[in-house]
């Protein structure tokens, strides 16, 4: 299994481009973008390819966030809204060469092959817990994971409620072609700060 660095949660002391090297320098070579709209995509794209890096996965617009929007997939109030969000997505997906498209709030309802569920590890405890047997349940629908340590949203190996290496050991016997997404507050930006990668067997 691979990991991606999230350039929403990594980084932030930065601007979104300067992001990239970061990640690089520390030696991803894999990125998920949640909000790249303040951005041009041929910008990200061209950030992206200075350093080597693959764009895997972006979020859809997810509506107005300063009065509280967290998507609008589900809104009967935002047809009109929703159906541009997808289409922005997918002008930025295909400029980025992005496989992945994560759409907020209730798009899940149908059942296309093509969609799959963002399995966020940190939320999924938070609210419900039961981490092994809901990945144990929905692995064929599983597309994407990400990974942050339970409370402090910091590195899987920190300190926290979850047991990592263990999770990772389960995620290896049930699909290990899974990308794993870092959603999580970097605590420094050195290669220390992703020696979990190593220790739990995972790779870049």
């Amino acid at each position: 299994m691979r990991v991606v660095a999230n350039l929403g949660t990594m980084f932030t002391d930065v601007p979104i481009l300067q992001r990239y090297e970061k990640a690089a320098k520390i030696g991803f070579k894999l990125v998920e973008n949640p909000f790249p709209y303040s951005v041009e995509a041929s910008e990200l794209k061209s950030a992206a390819d200075k350093f080597n890096l693959k764009h895997i996965l972006i979020n859809a617009p997810c509506g107005n966030v300063d009065i509280g929007d967290r998507g609008i997939a589900a809104s009967k109030n935002h047809l009109k809204d929703f159906e541009k969000s997808i289409l922005k997505a997918i002008q930025y997906a295909k400029i980025l060469e992005c496989p992945k498209i994560h759409i907020m709030a209730g798009a899940l309802e149908g059942t296309s092959k093509n969609a799959k569920i963002l399995f966020d590890i940190f939320h999924i405890q938070q609210i419900h817990g039961q981490i092994s047997p809901f990945l144990k349940k929905y692995v064929d629908r599983i597309g994407h994971i990400q990974v942050a340590q339970v409370p402090f949203r910091h590195e899987p190996d920190s300190k926290g409620e979850l047991n990592y290496l263990y999770i990772f050991e389960l995620m290896k016997t049930v699909n290990d072609n899974w990308t794993i997404g870092c959603e999580y507050y970097n605590t420094t930006e050195d290669q220390n700060s992703v020696q979990w990668v190593k220790d739990f067997g995972l790779d870049f």
